[in-house]
């Protein structure tokens, strides 16, 4: 039992003997309590539950009643002071029950003192009733003794021995076998078998070779049992090392138990075995193209002798990691292996594990032959140094003839996401760009962006403590300028949407304000169907009246809600109006709304684009972009794709992958489209 549990029961107990005390009247309402009782033993169970006290204990005058209080007292070698434990007396005792019919069965008491070390426990039990008088002879706590025991625990004693050497029994399992058997009086599950490996040389001497382990020793061992019938704690181990070269072999283990203090390694012997071995006559080779939806096969080679069976062990690897990489999250034992979404971005190699019976067996390693693709697909990278002329590289990619340059561009903070979740589909649905700066000073590669586009208007989106009178000046000695503003978030939203689409528009993407991750998924997808992203406190329990206002003035008639019902509620999405089909694009996370987003809105698309979830610049000017180019925005976690986004990559037959941001956001294997593990 736990000690803070006892401490908690002492607590109780103590408070009830109190009561019990100053309220003579309530104590007087129970016949005094009349206990019988007895400890009876005091035994070693396991390493886990330690030295266990057991008894029992009965109110002759309340026979039924299991409020009795026990006190045990424990002097160990770990800790000899005094320690209290408080158990109830309510567990199964048929045999008690049996001698007092009355009672019923259940009067018996357990308690463990957990892991122990080797020496003498003195335990002592004692009872009282709760909240009446104890009839006998009670100590000062009205406590009355059930006697004491003690009890011995010896030091660990380990035996054993290290049996045979063999091949392993699989058919396609190579390399050999060390089997053998431990004791352990104190019956502890994590002893440690080791071994050492050598083999012979030609002058009869042994070389070592590597120390081999078996982990626990926890297989049955009934023959042991039976041939040795006073060893306890009996069981077996094996040991496995893949040497796969012909010869003699050698292997002396020994155990290490967990006690405390652990004793010293007990050698258990040696076994020794001579294998043949087996020959690769004709290389081993895999064929097939690396790519996706494509059927990798591996051919072993020939061996001699013939090989009784083989097993393929499939592996995913990159560039950066070791040659034969980690197996494939599903157990592939076949020579062919079909190329699913999650290898995109890896290689794939395969290992093939020969065996002929008699034999150590033998593998073959075959390289993987290349990075796998998506048939068709080629990526590129927008890129800069920080997120200001990222926003300007951006632009450069969807407006790259500086002679016609843009009619109009938004600019927003760059600091903060809220404003211009809004205002990337607008500037799309205008046909301009969305480019990003700070508050106080406008960046100068910002500034000649702008006069390469040569708006014929600015759009500056928030109020002057995201946009200051001083930047808004600045932009307005380049090109006629407008600032969109309202006292909050969702009222800039609101603006934003107003000014771009003043003919209305026939749907609607709804998304929270209090998060970025949805809106830039819903950015790409508004602005390919040019319709505006509207903000909404997604935790509120209903539409508000200004966002409704602003639905009906652009007549939508449909929209669609970016995120599960954490992100926008089933109020919201219940209360936008009648008249109105709204359908929800929901998943586990930000990476998997992404995917259901761009589900709804794209059957197909040229070029797909790709930005992280972790942060908000890079998806900001993205989401133009892509609006501008029919793209869908996908949102990944900057290392790697997840692979639902690759499914939709080649369901949407898209040429081109256009990955926003540099390596410091999206790492450098998103160029080959690397896929998550899921």
């Amino acid at each position: 039992m736990r000690r803070s549990a006892a401490i908690v029961m002492s607590i109780v107990g103590a408070l009830a003997l109190a009561v019990g005390a100053v309220s003579p009247a309530v104590a007087g309402t129970k016949a005094p309590a009349h206990l019988v009782g007895h400890l009876d033993s005091l035994t070693y169970v396991s390493e886990f539950a330690g030295v266990v006290a057991t008894g029992w204990v009965i109110d002759l005058n309340n026979p039924h009643s299991t409020d009795s209080m026990l006190r045990i007292t424990k002097e160990a070698p770990e800790q000899p002071e005094h320690v209290v434990y408080q158990t109830p007396s309510s567990l199964p005792r048929p045999d008690v029950g049996k001698a007092y019919p009355a009672a019923g069965p259940n009067h018996g008491f357990s308690n463990d003192f957990g892991p122990t070390i080797a020496g003498t426990y003195r335990i002592c039990v004692a009872v009282t009733a709760q909240g009446t008088k104890t009839l006998g002879n009670t100590d000062a706590a009205g406590y009355i003794s059930l006697g004491c025991l003690s009890y011995t625990l010896p030091h660990a004693k380990l035996g054993g021995r290290v049996e045979s050497l063999t091949t392993p029994t699989d058919p396609t399992g190579y390399g050999m076998v060390a089997t053998g058997w431990i004791s352990d009086n104190l019956h502890r599950s994590d002893d440690q078998v080791v071994g050492a490996l050598s083999q012979r040389q030609d002058d009869g001497s042994y070389r070592k070779l590597a120390v081999i382990g078996g982990g626990d020793a926890d297989l049955a061992r009934p023959d042991i049992v039976a041939s040795h019938p006073g060893l306890v704690g009996v069981k077996g181990f094996t040991m496995l090392s893949l040497i796969t070269r012909a010869g003699t072999y050698r292997v002396c283990a020994s155990v290490i138990s967990s006690a405390d203090p652990p004793p010293a390694p007990v050698d258990l012997g040696c076994t020794t075995a001579t294998f043949a071995g087996m020959t690769r006559t004709i290389a081993s080779s895999l064929s097939g193209t690396p790519i996706l939806g494509a059927t990798l096969a591996a051919d072993p080679g020939t061996w001699s002798p013939a090989p009784s069976g083989v097993a393929y062990i499939w592996r995913r690897t990159t560039t950066t990691v070791s040659t034969f990489g980690s197996p494939v999250p599903r157990s592939v034992m076949h020579s062919t292996y079909p190329l699913g979404p999650g290898d995109v971005g890896h290689q794939i190699g395969v290992e093939a594990v020969v065996k002929a019976r008699g034999t150590l067996g033998g593998d073959t390693w075959m390289p993987p032959a290349g990075i796998v693709r998506i048939p068709g697909v080629a990526t590129t990278r927008v890129q800069a140094p920080d997120r200001f002329t990222e926003s300007v590289a951006v632009s450069q990619r969807a407006f790259p003839d500086s002679t016609h340059g843009a009619p109009v561009v938004y600019v927003a903070s760059g600091t903060a996401f809220p404003d211009a979740l809004s205002a990337g589909p607008a500037a799309a649905h205008q046909g301009g760009s969305l480019l990003l700066t700070n508050a106080q000073s406008v960046p100068g590669s910002v500034t000649a962006e702008i006069r390469r586009l040569h708006p014929s208007k600015i759009v500056v989106v928030g109020g002057p403590a995201s946009v200051s009178n001083a930047v808004a000046a600045k932009l307005a000695s380049m090109a006629p300028t407008v600032r969109l503003s309202g006292a909050d978030r969702y009222a800039v939203s609101r603006a934003v949407d107003r000014y771009a689409f003043p003919a209305g528009a026939a749907a609607a993407f709804v998304v929270t304000g209090l998060n970025y991750p949805d809106a830039l998924s819903a950015s790409g997808a508004a602005a390919s169907v040019g319709a505006p992203v509207v903000m909404v406190k997604g935790t509120a329990s209903r539409t508000d009246a200004a966002t409704l206002g602003l639905l009906r003035s652009l007549h939508v008639g449909a929209i669609t809600i970016a995120g599960g019902t954490a992100s926008v509620s089933s109020g919201i999405a219940g209360s936008l109006g009648s008249g109105i089909t709204v359908a929800r694009a929901a998943g586990a996370d930000r990476y998997a709304v992404s995917s259901a987003v761009n589900g709804l809105t794209f059957t197909t698309a040229n070029t797909v684009y790709l930005a992280t979830g972790l942060n908000f610049p890079d998806g900001l000017s993205g989401g133009a972009l892509a609006g501008r180019a029919h793209g869908p925005l996908f949102l990944t976690n900057g290392t790697c794709v997840p692979q639902a986004v690759i499914s939709s990559i080649a369901k949407l037959h898209a040429a081109n992958v256009v990955i926003l941001g540099g390596t410091g956001s999206m790492n450098a294997m998103l160029d080959d489209l690397y896929a998550c593990d899921r």
